[in-house]
C-alpha cells in the first residue's frame, strides 16, 4: 500500500534555519508540530486506501485538520511517473532494476 501525506505549514525547530522575516510568516500561518504531525499519523493508521494523499484541510493546505486531498490526473499519468523516476535515478546516482515484469506492465 502507498499513502502520502504532508505536514503543511509547520512550526518547529527546522525554523531556525530561515531568515527572521520568514521565521515571522511562519509564527502567523504555521500549525504547531504536533498538529502538522496529524496527516501522517492519519494516513499511516487511518482507514485509508492504497493512492489517497492527506493533507491539512483550511488555508491552501497550510494547517488544519487532516483531510484527504484528490491529486491532479497528472499525478496518475504512468508517462510522468517514469520521467521522474529517470529523472531521479540521474541526480541521486541510484538505480534499482524492478524486474522485466514491472516493465513489461508500465
Amino acid at each position: 500500500m502507498a499513502v502520502a501525506s504532508h505536514p503543511g505549514a509547520t512550526y518547529s525547530n527546522l525554523q531556525k534555519h530561515v531568515s527572521f522575516g520568514g521565521m515571522m510568516v511562519m509564527k502567523l500561518i504555521a500549525q504547531q508540530a504536533d498538529a502538522g504531525a496529524l496527516p501522517s499519523l492519519y494516513a499511516a493508521t487511518g482507514e485509508v486506501a492504497s493512492g489517497e494523499y492527506f493533507a491539512p484541510g483550511k488555508t491552501f493546505h497550510m494547517n488544519g485538520a487532516p483531510v484527504e486531498v484528490r491529486q491532479p490526473k497528472r499525478a496518475y499519468d504512468a508517462a510522468v511517473a517514469r520521467e521522474l523516476w529517470t529523472l531521479s535515478e540521474t541526480l541521486t546516482g541510484v538505480s534499482y532494476d524492478f524486474g522485466e515484469a514491472v516493465r513489461q506492465s508500465a
